[in-house]
């Protein structure tokens, strides 16, 4: 962020103070544009005002010769200012324009290594992408209990890939947990407890997830379905 100049009020003073009493017109006019220089960035006025205020000093003090020194230091303060903005704004277009690349990269590679790693897993025999991804499941379980609902999206995540077949459990399971995160993510919840009631359309959990999220979006009439689909299969099979 481009920080004001600082214009303290009482550069007015000094030319007040310097002028004397039977001051003429060029003085007051100098004190008058000084007071509207200060005045505007009090008022935070517009850039395009600001740059016609100072052309309309410029012109002032070129046609008086450049003689009254508060007015041109303060211009040449204001310029400098304005010089500092630009190298700020060019600075922080360039730390963007990094950050942007590092990013780019940085999915690149992680790309790359989801790539590796998928085909490693299609290169193994059901049975072990199915042990695999018990043991992702466990260690999101365990993250879950400790409350690292992030690192336990990223582990039920893995889990799904890497299985065998689609475990209903595991979406559920991953739908929680979007639901415990800060901030919530509601949408990819109900995305998860959808495809988890696809593979079991009375898994009570997921229809009581599903409800949660949707509550959460504001969305109680699909809430409330959910709900009760959750509280009558419950009767029927506890």
């Amino acid at each position: 962020m481009c920080r004001e100049p600082f214009i303290p009020n009482s550069s007015v003073k000094l030319i007040a103070e310097d002028l004397p009493s039977d001051s003429g017109g060029t003085d007051e006019a100098a004190f008058d544009l000084l007071k509207k220089l200060v005045v505007s960035w009090n008022l935070a006025l517009s850039e395009r005002d600001r740059i016609e205020l100072m052309m309309e000093i410029e012109q002032w003090l070129e046609s008086n010769g450049n003689t009254h020194e508060v007015l041109v230091k303060t211009l040449e303060m204001i310029r400098a200012h304005n010089n500092m903005n630009h190298d700020l704004e060019q600075l922080n277009a360039a730390q963007i324009s990094l950050k942007e690349e590092a990013k780019t990269v940085e999915q690149s590679l992680l790309s790359r290594l989801k790539e590796t790693q998928l085909r490693f897993t299609l290169d193994l025999s059901d049975n072990d992408r199915d042990l695999l991804a018990k043991a992702f499941k466990e260690d999101g379980n365990k993250a879950f209990k400790s409350e690292e609902f992030a690192l336990s999206v990223s582990l039920f995540s893995r889990a799904i890939e890497v299985s065998s077949k689609h475990d209903a459990i595991l979406y559920a399971n991953r739908a929680v947990c979007y639901l415990k995160m800060t901030p919530q993510i509601p949408h990819l919840a109900i995305d998860d407890c959808n495809e988890a009631i696809k593979q079991n359309p009375i898994y009570v959990k997921a229809i009581h997830c599903r409800g949660m999220a949707y509550e959460t979006l504001q969305r109680f009439d699909a809430a409330l379905d959910g709900e009760t689909m959750a509280a009558f299969m419950r009767l029927i099979f506890d």
